[in-house]
């Protein structure tokens, strides 16, 4: 089969270069599947006639792209059409009703809806009569492998706090950094540098914080390998890449139920991040008094990474194409 994967640009439709890169994005579709790799928003006469030639096309779902979704299932007629739902599913209660339509259609014009969320199926399922199905998102773990520290080379005494975001963020950035900031003696990673932030992270009076702007991937990595553990008590309801990123690192992560990742990777520090702010922090108190615990945390990730590995996530997506198609 021939494959096409489209995501955002603002621009009429381009094929770009194969993607190659194996950091963790939802263009790791394209590289699983070999697929050619296009970007933008909308297209033209000529845009159909080479789109109208692929087996397969997976297009990323955001409010850019749910016209060109439904403008390309009525120009190109032959294509398995995937739309492939990206971001937190809390994201639909925030959409105004022009962008609900859209969205509905878009979801109504496609062959398969695919979900990141296995728990998701059932919420988009209500927007179309057109199958919903759980299809993940390939992560390469080697990607990360060059920036992994051995964890007995991260010290307990006086550890580094990894936060994938900072106070003033709306998924619940504060609730992190102050359950990480109980932790004596700790810094703490802070991305996202703004004068706001820092107002807040100087008002709190915490002793030792990194507070940076968002780093590259190798600057991100880099400096997250160093991290003991990972606070991310996020209360969006989505798939949750940071879990994932601190697994491949080898970084034990205490982190929310409402992330798929995080309740498949470390079920034992998965909690609700509302309601156990309480049992944060003992977990992060347990992360530091108790090195088997703690070992067995990081050997929770690394073996369940392999639920996520390309080859399986290409298996289950052609086993759902070869279905729907049979």
């Amino acid at each position: 089969m021939k494959f096409a994967f489209i995501s955002h640009a603002n621009q009429v439709i381009k094929l770009n270069s194969k993607w190659t890169s194996k950091a963790h994005c939802i263009e790791s579709w394209a590289l699983a599947l070999d697929a050619d790799h296009f970007s933008g928003t909308s297209g033209d006469g000529e845009t159909w006639k080479v789109l109208d030639k692929y087996d397969v096309i997976l297009i990323n779902q955001n409010t850019t792209m749910f016209a060109l979704t439904r403008d390309i299932r009525q120009r190109c007629p032959h294509p398995f059409l995937i739309a492939v739902a990206e971001g937190s599913v809390s994201d639909i209660a925030t959409f105004s009703s022009k962008t609900m339509i859209a969205m509905i259609r878009a979801a109504t014009a496609c062959d398969l809806y695919g979900t990141l969320l296995d728990w998701a199926a059932p919420c988009y399922s209500l927007i179309t009569d057109k199958p919903v199905r759980w299809i993940g998102l390939p992560f390469y773990t080697e990607f990360f492998f060059p920036y992994r520290i051995a964890h007995r080379k991260r010290p307990a005494k006086n550890p580094i706090i990894a936060l994938q975001h900072c106070p003033g963020n709306h998924r619940n950035g504060l609730a992190s950094f102050l359950v990480a900031a109980r932790v004596k003696g700790c810094k703490i990673l802070v991305p996202g540098k703004t004068q706001a932030s820092q107002d807040l992270i100087a008002h709190l009076a915490v002793p030792s914080v990194d507070h940076f702007p968002y780093l590259s991937w190798m600057e991100y990595l880099k400096k997250y390998a160093s991290a003991y553990f990972a606070i991310h008590l996020d209360t969006l309801y989505t798939y949750g890449r940071f879990p994932l990123d601190m697994a491949a690192l080898g970084v034990p992560t205490i982190g929310s139920n409402r992330n798929q990742t995080n309740k498949v990777l470390f079920p034992e520090l998965t909690l609700d991040p509302i309601k156990d702010i309480s049992r944060a922090h003992q977990l992060a108190a347990r992360l530091i008094s108790d090195e088997t615990f703690y070992s067995r945390q990081v050997e929770s990730g690394r073996k369940a990474l392999s639920l996520f590995a390309p080859d399986i996530a290409r298996s289950r997506l052609l086993a759902i194409i070869h279905d729907l198609s049979g």
